[in-house]
């Protein structure tokens, strides 16, 4: 039997490094025959940190008071969303025991056959509070090791001496965007492949099982920001009086947002699918929001961020959608919000990238 470990943001409590690692799982399970699926629960303190229920930013005192106000207004939403939260991962991610160290993951793999990191932005170091070489498997394993799909968020490695030495520990590296593809094969000068997100390489019968009951008896547009950013609220609130229809929001604050109809802030990875299904429209920053529109052949728009929209802007590229993504609210003014969306044409497009993206995962996994 194969063993094989993959190394990402297992315990994250976010839809989209979440539902990629349940792909990735599945996808392993059906290209390697007779394996055993393991994902590594790697604890880094810094990822950690921005989920805990009650978290104080105490950079500086501005901050600090800021953070401890928010923790205090949000605190039920923080509790119920965690436990909901643990629970579904508990109960869809085959983990392994709790690992916060190289000795522990070494000893964990000892007797690995393939371990691998990805995908999501496990290379971005803003997310690990500078670079964390368990993220580029850098410790003692027998094991074969793949980086598949992997993200560097900002498209910048800046310590190229660093890197160089963590990217050449690795038998076999693809990456979820062009742009990164292009800053890794610059630093190891040897070409990288591009390749699709997990979340985009499983069927959509595979996520249709997680689609439970309609949840909401009443039309509505779904809206979902997973952080911070500029014009947000204007971009929502733009398509809800356009269209006259009310707002579902899956975020903490519901401050901006006109036509509010529900928060659903404490919603599960299933839910999120659940919400994104049933909805007449999704307007969006997350590029996995995107992905799930896409997959359900849902109307959507994106409000692609400034600084790390390439993971957006090339899916979208690739498949003929780049005018669903906007800069600035001004953008969707002489646009049509309900136009229809070719998905035969995405679809096809689509199929053909998958296939490239399993051949490249399915021959390295094989290779000796």
């Amino acid at each position: 039997m194969k063993k094989i470990g993959i190394i990402t943001f297992s315990r994250a409590q976010n839809y989209g490094a979440t539902l990629q690692c349940i792909a990735l799982q599945k996808i392993l399970s059906e290209l390697v025959d007779n394996s055993e699926i393991k994902v590594i629960d790697y604890r880094n303190k810094y990822v950690e940190k921005s989920y805990k229920i009650f978290n104080v930013d105490k950079s500086n005192i501005k901050k600090m008071i800021r953070s401890f106000g928010s923790s205090i207004i949000f605190f039920k939403r923080n509790l119920i969303r965690n436990i909901r939260y643990k629970k579904f991962i508990s109960n869809n991610i085959n983990l392994t025991n709790q690992c916060f160290s190289k000795d522990q993951i070494e000893k964990i793999t000892e007797d690995y056959d393939i371990v691998i990191v990805g995908s999501d932005q496990v290379w971005n170091d803003f997310y690990s509070n500078g670079v964390d070489d368990i993220y580029f498997l850098n410790f003692n394993t027998p094991a074969k090791k793949i980086a598949f799909s992997v993200s560097l968020g900002f498209n910048k490695m800046t310590n190229t001496k660093v890197y160089k030495y963590l990217l050449e520990n690795i038998d076999s590296i693809s990456v979820r965007e062009e742009d990164g593809c292009r800053v890794v094969s610059k630093i190891l000068n040897k070409n990288i492949k591009n390749t699709l997100d997990p979340t985009l390489l499983i069927e959509k019968m595979d996520w249709l099982k997680y689609i439970d009951k309609r949840k909401l008896g009443y039309k509505y547009i779904f809206a979902y920001v997973p952080g911070n950013l500029d014009g947000y609220e204007e971009f929502v609130n733009f398509v809800s009086n356009k269209l006259n229809e009310g707002v579902i929001n899956l975020r903490k604050k519901d401050f901006g947002i006109e036509n509010l109809i529900k928060n659903v802030f404490t919603s599960t990875p299933d839910e999120f699918l659940n919400y994104i299904y049933y909805s007449d429209i999704v307007v969006t920053t997350s590029f996995h929001a995107v992905v799930f529109s896409i997959l359900f052949e849902k109307k959507f728009w994106v409000l692609a961020p400034k600084e790390n929209s390439s993971r957006i802007d090339n899916l979208l590229e690739k498949i003929d959608l780049s005018n669903r993504s906007i800069d600035c609210v001004k953008s969707l003014e002489k646009k049509d919000l309900l136009e229809e969306i070719d998905y035969n044409a995405v679809n096809l497009k689509l199929q053909k990238l998958k296939q490239d993206s399993l051949v490249w995962l399915k021959q390295n996994l094989e290779r000796k």
